[in-house]
C-alpha cells in the first residue's frame, strides 16, 4: 500500500490532494509550531485503518518478511515465547501498546501541525514499515521539507 493510497483511504480525492498540497492557503496547510511538539494520537479511525491493513491473527505466523508475528501485526520478541494464542481483546491491547512509540515519534519528528487524518495515515504507514525504515524513507524526507507533492509520489 502506497502513502498516496493511505491518504486516499482517509478521504482525500486525488484532485483534492493535489490542491491541498500545492496551496499553502488551504485548511490542511501545516503551520509552524514554535517551542513544542504537537501531540499526535492515532484516532479510533486510524486504529481501524491499521487493523484493516494488518488483519487479525490469533496465533503466531511468519509475516511477509519472515518475522514471527501475532495479533494485528505485532512482531513477537524473544521475551514473548509463551505468547501462542490471543483473544481479540488481547490483540487490541497489544496494538494500542505498539502504536504508543509511533505516536511519540510523530510528535518529535514533525515540527509542524498534522491534521488527524495525516496522523492516522502516517501512523498506519509507520506501523507497517517500522520507525527506522520510516526515518530513512523518501516520504519522511519530503515531509520534513514540506514537499507534500513529492511525499505522496
Amino acid at each position: 500500500m502506497t502513502f498516496k493510497a493511505f491518504f486516499l483511504f482517509v478521504g482525500f480525492s486525488v484532485v483534492h490532494m493535489e490542491s491541498v498540497f500545492h496551496s499553502s492557503l488551504t485548511a490542511l496547510h501545516f503551520p509552524e509550531v514554535k517551542g513544542s511538539s504537537p501531540c499526535c494520537h492515532i484516532s479510533q479511525e486510524g486504529l481501524t485503518l491499521i487493523q484493516g491493513f494488518e488483519g487479525l491473527r490469533l496465533r503466531p505466523y511468519r509475516d511477509s518478511g519472515g518475522v514471527q508475528t501475532i495479533g494485528y501485526g505485532h512482531a513477537l520478541q524473544t521475551w514473548e515465547p509463551g505468547l501462542t494464542t490471543l483473544t481479540p481483546e488481547q490483540a487490541l491491547r497489544i496494538l494500542r501498546m505498539d502504536i504508543q512509540p509511533i505516536e511519540k515519534s510523530l510528535a518529535v519528528l514533525f515540527t509542524f501541525t498534522l491534521t488527524q487524518n495525516q496522523v492516522d495515515a502516517l501512523g498506519s504507514f509507520m506501523f507497517n514499515i517500522g520507525l527506522e525504515s520510516f526515518k530513512r524513507s523518501h516520504v519522511y524526507l519530503y515531509l520534513k521539507q514540506k514537499d507534500f507533492k513529492r511525499a505522496l509520489s
